[in-house]
């Protein structure tokens, strides 16, 4: 039989001081960084690079003991942050401060004689009657420059990053995909991808049309897709002929691979003018069929009984525009259409079951704007690091924004929440109240300032950047509705 590593057990009772403390070393490093005024953490991380950071769950995944329940406390918090991080990208470090005053709260109830099961339904009513009060103060994105204050307070109040935070995400839109790298350089780079992109690409240095670089670029061009590799010269002579004869004079050619004579006889056609080729590769049949789909078109399929030799007008597709180098081809429809829609919303059904799926995100991305590729810079590794980061927090917070709306921010819609009259018993209330304020004294403590609460209203709070009590809403300070929403959850 195979052996098992002998269990430590202990008595809840026993323990339950160790337990707070243990949660206390956790979360103090994260919510102290809450607010624009906020701590940093540095750490080293599992290859001894220094790393500097306010991100909560980025923290929180550094942290670990050697007393396994301590560590086993640590995964309790490390599992709510990271289901706000993955759900709405932001708002770890509210995850974990939520979630450090609900065990306080659930402890000190406990000791009072009430049962786990009684505490955990108080905290689920506590949790509703907030959120009911929170979805009543949403707010729709409805223009540019709420956009940047989003992302503003997200990238922690860099209004260089911030605008370019906004510009990626007006380019990729809601569903795109926005892809963070680091740069050699000191500057930060946007590269925008705009139309469906085939991560092949296309290396056949005779097709290049740019006298500078590797690139093939057309407007307008016709587009033919086949499930296949092609191989024989007589089946690509056959297809630059039906081509010409319908008067095409650019054609980009999708295939599983190009072999055999292929190459050469597409090339030599290429060369002598008879019709400009673009040759992409590209061998997943699915993102075919979404490409075909996305240009209104079908895919010449072999299991469906097409070859070659039945080729006509309707196989051919209409692109707006194709870029094509050795890494990728983008290929831009001319308009949108019905089946590419239900196409997107099949594939967002999907992503809701899994999530993480990155082939998904990348299909999503080609069917709708594009992709822009982020190329963030610094002085140094560590300062690079940081950015990227906050680039990330910030685009996430910018998109759940524009998707579910956004609160007046620095913790004052929580605030608001608070309403005795919803709550029947005084331990409702009492955890009702705690959470509603958690957010608004800690951005207080961690900026040195005083909170006055008597100075609060819907829309009036503490600006902890100014130190001055103003209307938040003008001032910018706003944050997503979905962050705020699932930091609740998540912490209960």
């Amino acid at each position: 039989m195979p052996k098992t590593a002998n269990k430590l057990i202990f008595r809840e009772a026993d323990v339950r001081t160790k337990t707070l403390e243990a949660f206390d070393k956790a979360a103090m490093p994260v919510i102290e960084t809450i607010g624009p005024i906020g701590k940093n953490v540095l750490y080293p991380d599992e290859y001894g690079n220094m790393i500097i950071t306010n991100d909560g769950v980025t923290i929180l995944k550094s942290i670990s003991f050697k007393d396994p329940l301590e560590n086993a406390v640590v995964e309790i918090l490390k599992e709510g942050a990271r289901k706000t991080n993955q759900e709405a990208g932001d708002a770890t470090s509210t995850t974990t401060l939520y979630a450090h005053t609900i065990v306080h709260k659930g402890y000190e109830l406990k000791k009072k004689g009430h049962s786990q099961r009684a505490i955990r339904d108080m905290f689920q009513s506590v949790q509703d009657k907030l959120l009911v009060r929170l979805e009543k103060q949403k707010k729709d994105v409805k223009n540019k420059q709420t956009e940047l204050e989003i992302a503003t307070i997200s990238a922690n109040n860099d209004g260089e990053l911030a605008k370019s935070v906004a510009e990626a995400m007006d380019t990729a839109g809601i569903d795109g995909m926005v892809f963070i790298e680091m740069n050699n350089g000191e500057n930060t780079i946007l590269d925008k991808q705009s139309g469906f992109r085939v991560r092949e690409g296309m290396t056949y240095q005779n097709l290049y049309n740019d006298p500078a670089r590797p690139v093939a670029t057309y407007k307008s061009p016709k587009v033919l897709i086949f499930d296949k590799q092609l191989f024989y010269a007589e089946e690509c002579e056959h297809i630059v002929r039906v081509a010409q004869d319908l008067g095409y004079k650019e054609l980009v050619i999708v295939a599983k691979n190009f072999v055999g004579d292929a190459p050469n006889t597409f090339i030599a056609n290429h060369v002598q003018n008879i019709v400009k080729l673009v040759l992409v590769k590209c061998e997943s049949e699915v993102q075919m069929e979404d490409l075909a789909i996305y240009l209104g078109g079908k895919v010449v399929s072999e299991a469906a009984g097409r070859t070659v030799d039945s080729l006509g007008m309707s196989d051919f597709m209409t692109a707006e525009s194709v870029y094509a180098d050795p890494i990728k081809a983008l290929i831009k429809s001319v308009k949108d259409n019905k089946l590419t829609k239900q196409r997107v919303a099949v594939i967002k059904e999907e992503l809701e079951k899994t999530p993480e799926d990155k082939n998904l995100k990348d299909r999503l991305a080609s069917l709708t704007n594009g992709i822009v590729t982020v190329r963030v810079g610094g002085r140094t590794m560590s300062e690079a690091r940081e950015r990227i980061f906050r680039f990330e927090d910030a685009i996430n917070a910018l998109r759940a924004a524009k998707l579910n709306g956004f609160l007046i921010g620095g913790g004052l819609a929580m605030f608001n929440a608070y309403d005795p009259k919803d709550y029947k018993s005084k331990e409702e209330r009492d955890i009702a109240y705690l959470l509603s304020r958690a957010s608004v004294e800690r951005i207080a403590e961690n900026s040195m300032l005083d909170l006055d609460e008597t100075k609060l209203t819907s829309d009036i709070g503490l600006n902890a950047m100014t130190g001055k009590y103003e209307n938040l809403y003008k001032a910018g300070v706003v944050e997503p509705y979905k962050a705020v929403e699932m930091a609740l959850k998540n912490a209960v």
